[in-house]
Parts: structure tokens; C-alpha cells; sequence
């Protein structure tokens, strides 16, 4: 059997130390008769901190494994408006975009379609992938948008979930197995066929270092390559030594909760900005209406926030406050740049060694495992 990522051991107590890093800003904030965001940003930016609010990161289906129908290697289908695009507008188009694809997957499977995930996304039948990309781009077709123009797909493929650790072979549809060098082609497969994905978020395992780094090679030229599960918690790789001819990435997802305070959250984006990855910052599935995360992400430079879908009280009110800080920041409120692509440099695996002169063929020459 193929073992997983060893997972850090978790201390008692320990999942209340975010909370409690929350609360002490807070509080901070309070006492400084400031928002928590300029409270945040003064404790770590200072003077010449360039306040940009998080586009948001809009979760519409909900697939892969645990979900019914075959195709097991998509998790989340994600839409992001572009930059130039008013917060209010953004927010309300991905709205109406999520209204509109629950109507066509009502029309098609009846009640019994009509599901929703914790997170408030979609939950169809679908046997491949592909079926969830042109769904979404229906619906923003419906709504007067073009995907790849105003609208852009950033894919949570959660590969972990889908690797058959008996088989050593992920499943990417029921009774389709790949292997880990397969998955490469796989992937610049899909991408190339849908130019309009920008990002992709764990599409193999990090134990396969050597075929991440082809997948790197193969698709960043147009699109992310965003580790989630691939890295430790903020906390931990805020300290640690990165080497990207090992393991490269132009993104990482980070979540505000369980062992990360603020100082870890806040310390990791800048570490991980320097090496040209873009943030993201994501909500937790049992959320509340507390509205901390968006202060977070802004003292963080986070470019995403990942908060579900635009539906429940516990959402809403986060993205709402999205639309009330971009009122109310005016003229100090910077603005996301295009991205720029490629954002990382290709990686290519490390080729083997030849012989050395003088050397017969299995005369103890080195060779790449």
C-alpha cells in the first residue's frame, strides 16, 4: 500500500488557538478605535501597505468522490470575476450565475438534483468532467457574461481523494484509473481544451513530486498550479526551506483556522509572495457569520478568498461586506493587475544521469529513482 502525506499530530487544545488569535485582534482593533483590517495592517504593513480587497473565490459544484455520478477528479468547479470588475457587480453576477445553474440542473433531474453541499454548491450527477465546465459556462453564457473574458475557472481537484493507494493509480472516473505519470497529459488535456481554467488546486498528490513538477511544466504557462493539501499548515511552512527544483508552485491555499494565528497566516502569504505564488485564503466548512476572514485576508495581501457558494446567512454576510468595504475604502483601495503567466518557470523532471566516460552500462552508474 502507497502511504499519504504524514499529517501532523494534533495537540489538545490546539484547534482553539486560531479563535483565540481572532479574538486578541479583536480586541487589538477595539482598543485602537480602528477597523480590525487597519489594526491588522499597522501591526504588519505599516505606512506603505497598498490595501486590495480578496476577489472572491466562488464554489458552484460540488463533485469528485464523495459525489454521486462517475467523474471523481474535479472536487469544486470555482468561478473569479476579473480584476477590473466592481466588487457589488461581481458579487451579484456570480449570484445570479449560481441561480441560474441550479435552474438548469432542476430542469434536467428534477427534485432530487436539487442538492446542496455544506458549502452551499451545486451537487449534480456528472460522469466526467468536462460536463461542469460547460454547465457553468452556460449559465454565465445566461446572464449576459463570457467565461474566459469576465468569468474564469479555477478547479479544486483534490487529487488525494481520487488515488487508489491499493492500486498506486488515481481514478479519475469510475473504472478509468491513471497512472501518476499519466497525469500530466491528463491535466494540460483539460486545460487546453479550456483555456478560461486559470487555476488548479492539488491536481496530483505532492508525493509525486516529479509528475507535479511536469504538470508545472506542461500547463503554467496558462494556468496556476496551486498546492492546498500539498503543504503544511501555514504555521509550519512559514519556517520551512522551500526548494522549487524539488517541488514547485504558483499558488497556495491557506484556511485561518485550527493551529494558524494571524501572525502565521500574515507571515506565510509574504514568504510565499516572494516566491511569486499567489494566496488564497479560505473559509472553513462550519463557518459562522463572522466576518474576520475578509480582515485577514486583506493584512494577508490575500489576491483570492474562498468562502462557497453566495447562499446561507453565514456566506452572504461575508460577501456583503465585500461590497460594503469597496464602498467605503474609496480612493485607498488598490486594484489586482492581470495575472501574469508564465507564474512559475517550468520544471522539468530531473533528467537521469549518463554514464560517465570509461563506464560499462551497469558498472554502478547513478541512476534517478
Amino acid at each position: 500500500m502507497i502511504p499519504d502525506k504524514i499529517v501532523e499530530k494534533d495537540h489538545p487544545g490546539s484547534s482553539a488557538i486560531a479563535a483565540i488569535s481572532h479574538a486578541l485582534s479583536v480586541v487589538g482593533a477595539s482598543v485602537a478605535k480602528s477597523t480590525v483590517f487597519d489594526h491588522l495592517i499597522n501591526c504588519y504593513g505599516g505606512d506603505d501597505y497598498c490595501i486590495k480587497l480578496p476577489l472572491p473565490l466562488v464554489t458552484l459544484v460540488q463533485s469528485g468522490k464523495a459525489a454521486l455520478g462517475k467523474s471523481n477528479c474535479v472536487k469544486e468547479y470555482m468561478i473569479t470575476p476579473r480584476p477590473d470588475m466592481p466588487t457589488s457587480e461581481a458579487i451579484s453576477t456570480m449570484a445570479k450565475i449560481h441561480e441560474s445553474l441550479l435552474k438548469a440542473v432542476y430542469s434536467k433531474g428534477g427534485v432530487s438534483a436539487k442538492n446542496l453541499s455544506d458549502s452551499g454548491a451545486i451537487c449534480p450527477v456528472y460522469d466526467k468532467p468536462e460536463q461542469g465546465l460547460d454547465a457553468i459556462a452556460d449559465a454565465v453564457n445566461s446572464c449576459g457574461f463570457e467565461i474566459g473574458k469576465d468569468f474564469f475557472f479555477v478547479l479544486n481537484a483534490s487529487a488525494h481523494e481520487c488515488f487508489d493507494y491499493e492500486k498506486g493509480k488515481y481514478e479519475v472516473i469510475t473504472g478509468m484509473l491513471k497512472s501518476p505519470d499519466d497525469m500530466p497529459d491528463f491535466w494540460a488535456d483539460i486545460t487546453g481544451r479550456y483555456p478560461s481554467i486559470i487555476g488548479l488546486i492539488d491536481p496530483i498528490r505532492c508525493e509525486e513530486n516529479l509528475q507535479w513538477n511536469k504538470i508545472c511544466s506542461l500547463i503554467s504557462s496558462r494556468c496556476l498550479v496551486i498546492a492546498g493539501k500539498a503543504y503544511n499548515r501555514p504555521g509550519l511552512l512559514k519556517d520551512e526551506k522551500l526548494d522549487f527544483h524539488e517541488f514547485a508552485t504558483s499558488g497556495v491555499v491557506m484556511k485561518a483556522d485550527g493551529a494558524n494565528t494571524i501572525t502565521h497566516i500574515v507571515e506565510c502569504s509574504k514568504k510565499m509572495s516572494d516566491l511569486s505564488n499567489t494566496i488564497i485564503l479560505a473559509d472553513g466548512l462550519h463557518t459562522t457569520n463572522n466576518t474576520l476572514l475578509i480582515d485577514i485576508a486583506i493584512a494577508s495581501q490575500a489576491r483570492f478568498i474562498k468562502m462557497g457558494a453566495p447562499v446561507r446567512g453565514e456566506r452572504i454576510v461575508k460577501y456583503n461586506r465585500l461590497v460594503e468595504l469597496d464602498a467605503e475604502l474609496g480612493e485607498r483601495r488598490g486594484q489586482w493587475s492581470p495575472l501574469k503567466f508564465p507564474a512559475i518557470p517550468p520544471k522539468a523532471p530531473t533528467p537521469t544521469p549518463t554514464p560517465e566516460k570509461g563506464l560499462r552500462t551497469g558498472d554502478n552508474t547513478p541512476t534517478k529513482e
